[in-house]
């Protein structure tokens, strides 16, 4: 046979082998998230998604990358991602909020992500000499693909900016081993690119310069040290160069975005989250081996001086770093797989401060250096390939159904705080979400317990105002108003720039006929977020009650213009119209009204107001 025709093949058996590892790899990722098509949008998911106006327009795409503040409704919960935001925004405009169609493109990049840790496996392994390692190389694959700590990342829908962010920094990573392997030009810059869309997508992709530095501590700088001339090293060192260009220009362009720099705050003190970091570090070890009594929200708390859980992730931090050292020369893929696990977690557990101390998703990116260090290590401690492929299968399956059973706590916010609730009773938080869980189901005096069990437990916690505005949603629907004033008015003391709170304060006073009062609240509450449809109409009624007609009737178009109007809305402008004199503008919106009535009565309503309208303008 030629050696064209031996070459030719290879080529067939890699590309049949990579084909191979797209189908299984699909098909186990399909099987084990099978029961999150219909998962609920949860928490952050509220701000960044179902109530932010900016991704329903595709227009939007290019200001995404000049304004953070379209990445959320909120301000104050803005974020610099516009490779994020802007997948928000095509996935609105492809099916709307059918969540099904946000879990499948979660999904379907946990899914390249997992092709990718393929790819990079057999990348490391034949640098020194595996290059019939495809059963290690899928089954580290696999690992990541299943293992159930990911489902943070994959079923949360705002888990999305870690899929992205760690796609392209896998994308760069490979591009930066061809480089590093003497590829043809081109290959540096195309990493720095990738590099820079991960940190489009999320922060996390800076941790993309750690494994690059750990790659060529592994297998460049060896050979570096070997050569005499100064050459090589200013050309390993010039890629590094192109790298902090790019990190440059994404924080330019951030700093513009967000109208100048930010820098980190150290909620806790800069030692005190270290140690705080540390005690975590053992928490994700105790994940990676035996993913068992997971928890949305850890909640764990600050410490101040190094007590048993820090000085033990530091102790367990340690010792991987000498046995990755001892490995280093006899095994240097199974020490850069190490390297890549501690490697992952730099960004936001050393260098950027998070609120939270401990949460799942930051496990994945590190799970990709992890999963491969243990399958690959487990392959070569197995002699027997039945035992290996038993074991292999075994723990899939394991994983698997772990992964299914977690998935169905994503079901509904219910489901989800009702499980972190059980698993954290001292977690205020947790309470607070299950609280809210609970009212929007209907259940009030269950709300209102736990909304009370909260506040027991942090009185003075910053989100306070969160359970008295709450508690007063909760006293109103069932029928106490006076109860549900004093609990929004104490919200408004604990947060005065909450638009929420202080419109739903300003609600109760319109319905007890305080309308000077009702409109000082709402007028506050549009200043705070001028977007606020609701809060705009219920100031335009307040307005109307105490006569004020022309104002009353520009708040109600630009209710209007903020949000699309309902037949109460349409009928309520068709009626301050009329009030002003205006009565062609008020048949035709109270034909609107009559077009959005969803009964007979609001139908009623509609056709007496445009016979009384037609009479009057035929007059």
């Amino acid at each position: 046979m030629t050696d064209n025709a031996t070459r030719g093949l290879c080529n067939i058996s890699g590309a049949s082998r990579t084909a191979i590892a797209v189908i299984v790899l699909a098909a186990l990722c399909a099987l084990a998230y099978s029961n999150t098509f219909g998962a609920a949008f949860h928490y952050d998911d509220n701000h960044q998604i179902l109530d932010n106006p900016h991704i329903r327009d595709i227009s939007n795409l290019p200001h995404f990358f000049t304004d953070s503040s379209l990445s959320s409704y909120r301000p104050d919960r803005s974020h610099y991602r516009p490779m994020t935001l802007a997948s928000y925004a095509v996935s609105y405009a492809l099916g709307g909020y059918d969540v099904a169609g946000w879990h499948a493109l979660n999904l379907a990049v946990h899914i390249l992500n997992s092709l990718l840790v393929f790819v990079l496996a057999g990348m490391v392994m034949s640098r020194v000499g595996h290059r019939d390692g495809f059963a290690a190389r899928l089954f580290a694959a696999a690992l990541f693909a299943l293992h159930p700590v990911q489902t943070h990342a994959v079923t949360y829908i705002s888990g999305r900016a870690s899929l992205f962010a760690v796609f392209f920094c896998l994308l760069s990573l490979i591009c930066f081993i061809r480089h590093r392997d003497g590829a043809e030009r081109g290959w540096a810059a195309s990493s720095a690119v990738l590099f820079l869309f991960g940190l489009f997508s999320k922060e996390i992709a800076l941790n993309a310069l750690a494994l690059y530095a750990v790659y060529d501590l592994v297998y460049t700088l060896p050979g570096l040290k070997s050569r005499a001339d100064g050459r090589g090293w200013m050309r390993a060192g010039a890629v590094y160069a192109v790298m902090l260009t790019a990190a440059g220009l994404y924080f330019a362009l951030r700093g513009h975005a967000e109208g100048g720099a930010r820098m980190p705050v150290w909620e806790y003190g800069m030692l005190s989250y270290w140690l705080s970091e540390a005690g975590a570090f053992l928490m994700y070890a105790r994940l990676l081996l035996f993913p068992v009594n997971q928890n949305a929200d850890y909640s764990i708390p600050a410490v101040t001086s190094p007590t048993a859980a820090p000085v033990a992730g530091l102790a367990l931090a340690a010792f991987m770093l000498w046995g990755i050292y001892r490995l280093r020369r006899a095994r240097p893929e199974l020490a850069l797989f190490g390297l890549w696990f501690l490697a992952g977690f730099v960004v936001e557990s050393v260098i950027v401060p998070i609120t939270d101390i401990a949460v799942e998703y930051r496990l994945y990116l590190p799970m990709a250096g992890g999963a491969c260090f243990v399958a690959v290590a487990g392959w070569s401690l197995i002699n027997a390939p039945a035992v290996r492929r038993a074991a292999a299968v075994s723990v899939l399956l394991l994983f698997g159904l772990l992964t299914y059973n977690r998935n169905a706590v994503w079901a509904t916010p219910y489901d989800l705080w009702a499980d972190v609730a059980r698993k954290s009773p001292h977690n205020a938080r947790a309470h607070v979400n299950f609280a809210t869980a609970l009212l929007d189901a209907g259940r009030y005096q269950e709300a209102v317990d736990e909304f009370s069990r909260a506040l027991a437990m942090e009185p003075d916690d910053e989100r306070a105002y969160k359970a008295h505005n709450n508690l007063g949603t909760c006293y109103l629907a069932m029928g106490r108003p006076d109860m549900a004033g004093a609990e929004f008015a104490e919200a408004v003391r604990l947060k005065p720039a909450c638009a929420e709170c202080r419109m739903n304060l300003g609600k109760v006073y319109y319905r007890e006929g305080r309308y000077g009062e009702a409109a000082r609240e709402l007028a506050e509450a549009v200043r705070l977020g001028p977007g606020f449809a609701e809060a705009r109409y219920m100031l335009a009624m307040s307005l109307r009650g105490l006569g004020r007609r022309a104002e009353a009737l520009r708040e109600m178009e630009a209710a209007v213009e903020a949000a699309p109007a309902g037949f109460e809305t349409t009928y309520n402008l068709a009626v301050l119209y009329a009030e002003n004199g205006m009565f062609g503008e008020a048949v035709a919106r109270a034909g609107e009204a009559l077009g959005l009535a969803a009964d007979e009565g609001q139908r009623g309503l509609a056709s007496a107001l445009m016979e009384k309208l037609e009479a009057r303008r035929g007059r």
